[in-house]
């Protein structure tokens, strides 16, 4: 199946934090969010605006457990994928353009509409 780096927060931190560790483990990228609102964010002394994700799910996982997802948007200056040492070998990573991911949704069955919709929209905000 086709879908981004994933994983859970840990305690002590914020989805932020949590979804750039999981990236940078798993795939040794260092990531920029992009902020689906164009909100003008401004921390102050006493509180840390965090950038919202674009999309949250809610999505079953067997009889007893259920996930709640956070899915975010991207930029890197970097492409070179490098995956960490806890990660499965056989993973494999592309980059796709829009016309690309347009090609996947229509002829690669292991692309779930949902991870199509996902990865649709974080290209039209990466573009702005």
């Amino acid at each position: 199946m086709w879908a981004g780096p994933g994983g859970h927060i840990d305690p002590n931190e914020d989805p932020n934090e949590a979804v750039k560790r999981e990236v940078l483990e798993e795939t040794g990228l260092t990531i920029t969010l992009i902020d689906p609102t164009n909100f003008e964010k401004k921390d102050t002394e006493h509180n840390w605006e965090l950038v919202p994700p674009m999309f949250m799910n809610r999505h079953h996982i067997n009889d007893h457990h259920d996930h709640s997802a956070l899915v975010f948007a991207a930029t890197s200056d970097s492409r070179d994928i490098k995956p960490g040492p806890d990660e499965d070998p056989n993973v494999e990573f592309c980059w796709v353009t829009a016309t690309e991911l347009e090609d996947m949704h229509q002829k690669d069955d292991r692309i779930r509409y949902e991870h199509y919709q996902y990865a649709k929209k974080a290209l039209e905000l990466a573009q702005k």
